[in-house]
Order: structure tokens, then sequence, then C-alpha cells
């Protein structure tokens, strides 16, 4: 007697589970692809004209983010006084498990900005999610993220995005890498360089990018100790210092300006008039500098805004979260309350 073929559901169903509990290693080699969003013209130019045409000058804090500034930043996270960077890694390496299962299988792992790497790298090995997509204003930063995680993960499909995040981003789509639901993580204390008037803006643009039923992480600064923080930003090497200075770098490799960068100093303090530690250059002297052009003249002690740090406590941020459009599923801190990452779902 011919025994009855078997249903084909159950056995599609196995092999589908099968699949999902296989090893990285055991999967086929990853596709990786980059896709360039960016205008031709991106407004850098416009970008820091505006900014240092002001009776209050400043520059965008994405300038410090060039290829050089990746690796500057990477000094200033090992230095004993910046803490940030590491008890981001300590909540996040306690925490792996119920992060993952938050995050849930075969999902669209969505990093956006380059600035948290080892936090990312480490949610990358727990999540192995079927498309890891990092998103970054800086092409540079961009290849050599993607390049490191191509050999990391060889097993791990990657489609790098040059853009920026903070506004409307499309995403294009992976043939054969099916995902349940998208994860976005903005790590690495991003959301402090945000002045509160600007986080509804950006939460805003993190629950689109997620979309229904998304999911995202944030690291959000807690602490209250500005003593500290200013420790953190002078630190006794000069990390930051170096890493401040990188703003004036870029300009001058990409619009052929000519700051004398010695001539400037680092200062990071406590602005209690806006509630946020500043960081900004400071002129030594009467001066003055050339970019794309255009004449830019300094009184001594005069001063380019490069960064802010903002903190939220708890309470504040759930607020901000919850008029975002978004539930906070779970919150981890250190046992000092100096940092948190919340796990949010889009309502």
């Amino acid at each position: 007697m011919v025994a009855p073929p078997a249903d084909p559901v159950p056995l599609l169903q196995r092999a589908l589970d099968a699949a999902r509990e296989r090893t990285p290693e055991a999967r086929l080699a990853g596709v990786v692809r980059s896709y360039d969003f960016m205008p031709e013209h991106d407004g850098f130019r416009e970008e820091v004209l505006a900014g240092l045409l002001q009776p209050e000058k400043s520059v965008s804090w994405q300038t410090l983010f060039d290829s050089e500034g990746m690796q500057l930043f990477g000094r200033v996270c090992a230095q004993p006084e910046y803490l940030a960077a590491r008890i981001e890694k300590a909540i996040l390496n306690a925490s792996i498990g119920d992060i993952a299962e938050f995050a849930g299988g075969d999902c669209q792992f969505i990093a956006l900005g380059s600035h948290g790497m080892a936090s990312t790298r480490l949610l990358t090995e727990h999540l192995r999610p079927s498309i890891y997509v990092p998103v970054d204003r800086s092409s540079a930063t961009l290849e050599s993220s993607i390049q490191e995680y191509a050999q990391c993960f060889p097993w791990l499909n990657i489609c790098g995005l040059h853009a920026r995040y903070d506004e409307q981003l499309y995403l294009p789509r992976f043939v054969g890498a099916p995902t349940r639901h998208k994860v976005v993580s903005l790590l690495g204390a991003t959301f402090a360089r945000y002045a509160p008037a600007a986080a509804p803006g950006l939460l805003a643009a993190l629950r689109a990018l997620a979309g229904p039923a998304g999911r995202v992480l944030v690291s959000v600064d807690q602490t209250a100790d500005w003593p500290m923080l200013e420790g953190a930003y002078n630190d006794k090497q000069g990390a930051m210092g170096a890493f401040n200075s990188n703003a004036l770098r870029h300009i001058n490799r990409e619009l052929k300006a000519d700051f004398q960068i010695r001539r400037f100093d680092h200062v990071a303090r406590f602005d209690p008039s806006a509630g946020w530690l500043e960081m900004s250059l400071e002129s030594q002297c009467a001066q003055f500098a050339h970019v794309a052009g255009v004449r830019i003249d300094f009184a001594p002690g005069e001063r380019i805004r490069t960064a802010i740090h903002c903190t939220y406590s708890g309470e504040a941020f759930h607020a901000l979260a919850q008029k975002a459009g978004f539930r906070i599923e779970k919150s981890w801190s250190d046992t000092h309350n100096l940092f948190a990452v919340h796990c949010m779902v889009v309502q």
C-alpha cells in the first residue's frame, strides 16, 4: 500500500523554520549594494556659509564626521572621561537577549549614522537580520562601514544608503530577502546632538522610516551631571579637541577654505540659559578666512558652534516619544541612570 503524500504546508513551514535557525555561517553569501540619494549638489557649501554668516556663527555637527573625523571620534570613545560609548555597549551587552526578542527574526535592520559602529556590530551579530541597511550622509564613512561589515558578516545582505536620515527616506526593495518588519537604530548618543526643538521632527522621521509595526532603538543621555559631561568634552589627552578641529579641516578640504586651525581653541562648556553643553571653536585673535570664495571675519574670542549635547530624563523622553506616535516597550539603564536604551514600537 502506497503511503499518502505528505502535507506540503507543514513541510514548507518546517523548512522555513530550519532556515531561520541556521547559523550565519551556513547561509549563502550575502549581496552587497549601495545607493546614492544625495543630490549631486548636496548643499554643503550653502549650509556651511549660512551658518558662518550668522551673527552667532555655527556649523552642523555632521561637519565633524567625515572619514578622518570618524577615526578621531574613535579616539574620543577610548578616553576614560568619555563614558557614553562604554555605558551604551554595557547596556546592550546586558540586554541583548531581550533586544533580540523585541526585534524579532528576519528583520530589515536600518542603522542611522555610522557613529555607533561597535554597538551596531553587536546588534547585527545577535539580530541576524535579513538585510542590513546603513545610512549615512558621508559617502566615505558609509563606504568604510559597508566594507567592514561585508568582511565581518559575509552572509549578510547589505544595502547602503548615502542619504540624510532626518528627512523622508526611500528604502529600495531587496528582492530575494523577505523581511517581516523594520528595526531602526539611532545609537552613539546621536539623539543628544539634536536641540529639544528639533527632537520631535527627528522622532517623526524615525516613525515614518520604521513604518507600520516597525521597531526603533534609541540611546539617550539622561545625566544631569554637567561637570562630568564637561570633563568628557575636555579630556586630558585632547582627543575631543582634535575631533572638534576636524570641522575646519573638513571645510578646508571640501570648500577650498583657508582656516588657520591653530588659531582656534577648543571650548566645551555647559550653557545654563540653553540647558545644554555647547562645543565650539574660539578665535584666538582678529582674523579672517575664505570659504568657497567668501570672506568670513572673526573678532578675538568669537566662536563657531560645532555641536551641542542635550540630555533628557526618562520622563521627558517618554513624553516626546508618545507625542511622536511611539509606545516605549522596554527601557534599560546603567546603575547610575546616566544613559538609557529605549525600545519603541510604532503605535
